[in-house]
């Protein structure tokens, strides 16, 4: 059987061309496989990382990328940040160099939880008493003596205990509001640094 020259050389092409395609896939499967497991996580991650530069406000607790842990106390314009890494020592940071937020101790850190009529006094919020001395315990009481105290104060000033007492009820709310603070070593550690006052300061700010 005779075959044209001209057919067999469509015939060729055409084998040709569906082979290129077919060599082309494994690579493209390697390229969706590559930007789902690295490249897609990769912005996402770079997209949180502006975000949080982008909301670092006066008060929160940094890590910068050197490893230095501060406390913001000045945000100047879009690019750096005034920060206090020891007792009376601040340095300048850029904005793009922080690599943590460790705690938001403004007034957003709360603003979900803290109760209504908190927000519309806060004057009689900064005339509490020390945290430590609500919860009737040291400075340098372990988290276990912090919480059992916690919890005698609770059941003391509890509404099932005092159904019409309504100075019990504030009472476990300013317990509760101490607890919040100590038990979590983070606010623990900036609520010693700061001291009572400027650490409900920046609460109210």
């Amino acid at each position: 059987m005779l075959i044209s020259p001209a057919y067999a050389q469509a015939a060729g092409g055409g084998g040709l061309f569906g082979g290129g395609l077919m060599g082309l896939l494994p690579f493209l499967l390697i390229f969706v496989v590559f930007y789902f497991l690295l490249i897609r996580p990769q912005q996402t991650k770079m997209k949180k990382h502006r975000e949080m530069i982008g909301s670092l406000r006066r008060g929160d607790r940094i890590v910068t990328g050197g490893g230095i842990v501060g406390r913001v106390t000045r945000v100047e314009g879009d690019n750096e940040l005034i920060v206090e890494i020891a007792p009376d020592v601040r340095v300048r940071v850029r904005q793009a160099t922080v690599a943590e937020l460790m705690a938001r101790t403004g007034s957003a850190a709360r603003e979900e939880v803290r109760p209504q009529k908190e927000k519309a006094a806060p004057e009689k919020r900064a005339a509490k008493a020390d945290y430590y001395s609500v919860l009737g315990v040291r400075r340098t009481a372990a988290g276990e003596k912090i919480s059992k105290s916690y919890q005698r104060l609770a059941q003391k000033y509890h509404p099932d205990t005092n159904p019409s007492d309504s100075q019990a009820q504030a009472k476990l709310e300013e317990i509760t509001e101490a607890y919040d603070t100590l038990k979590d070593v983070k606010l623990r550690k900036i609520y010693d640094s700061l001291g009572h006052d400027e650490y409900l300061k920046i609460q109210n700010t």
